[in-house]
């Protein structure tokens, strides 16, 4: 895995329009650059010490409260949504999955990686290509259904992970160009074997680097479209007195 480091926005900026004409590429910004690539089901798991033999029938049965309840509360609508698309609105509504949060947008990447840095940050880089190519050479075939979900056929034969796009994407997801990472099991950390790159962020450039993505339309208003975060962005305005972007939070001591 390569791995290099960006001073400054104009090195951002350039590295991201180099990914930006290859189509091959998906990212991921997360704010310290420590943090391995570990799902919000594995934090999960792990926080609540939930021994790792019972983590498998725990996922099924959140994912079958879940869409109960879905189902309950929106009679009709949502009937025909496959697993992938009911995992994806779970975890858009704040609920533990396997599902990590990727984009095709190296810009919005950063944002990610930007807006809640304390120190230096980390965008990975995943090549679509090679993963595709993986899966050939194993034989690879995704099974989807709602007894499927723990996908034992993907963790046979594929061990590392596959990228999906829900066939209903919602708003959220679309204005983020997201698309997941798959794991084929529930691990504490992704496999970095198929990782292309990742590249640091250096704590110099946030505050340069946030404000130039709000000029290009990349905030917290655009990447979550709703009146919550509207109103998250007439605070932050309050309290700059006008400033573009509010100051980054001072590290903890």
């Amino acid at each position: 895995m390569e791995i290099t480091t960006l001073y400054s926005w104009e090195e951002l900026k350039n590295w991201c329009d180099q990914r930006s004409i290859l189509k091959q590429y998906v990212f991921r910004g997360q704010s310290d650059n420590t943090w391995p690539l570990r799902t919000s089901l594995a934090r999960h798991f792990i926080a609540n010490k939930i021994k790792s033999e019972e983590w498998r029938p725990r996922e099924l049965k959140m994912y079958r409260m879940f869409r109960e309840r879905l189902l309950n509360l929106c009679p009709g609508m949502y009937e025909n949504w496959s697993p992938m698309d009911v995992l994806s609105l779970m975890q858009h509504h704040g609920t533990p999955t396997r599902l990590l949060d990727f984009t095709s947008s190296p810009l919005v990447a950063s944002y990610f990686a930007l807006r809640d840095a304390r120190g230096d940050s980390a965008i990975w880089v995943i090549n679509t290509d090679y993963l595709e190519a993986l899966h050939r050479s194993k034989g690879f075939e995704y099974y989807s259904g709602p007894t499927h979900i723990d996908n034992y056929k993907i963790a046979q034969k594929n061990p590392s992970a596959i990228i999906l796009t829900p066939s209903s994407p919602h708003l959220r997801l679309a204005s983020q160009h997201g698309c997941f990472l798959v794991p084929g099991r529930i691990l504490s950390e992704v496999d970095a074997g198929f990782i292309d790159s990742k590249v640091i962020l250096s704590e110099n450039l946030v505050m340069d680097s946030v404000i130039k993505l709000r000029g290009l339309g990349i905030d917290n208003e655009s990447m979550f479209p709703n009146l919550d975060k509207i109103a998250e962005e007439i605070n932050r305005f309050s309290v700059t007195g006008g400033a573009e972007f509010p100051a980054v939070r001072p590290k903890k001591s």
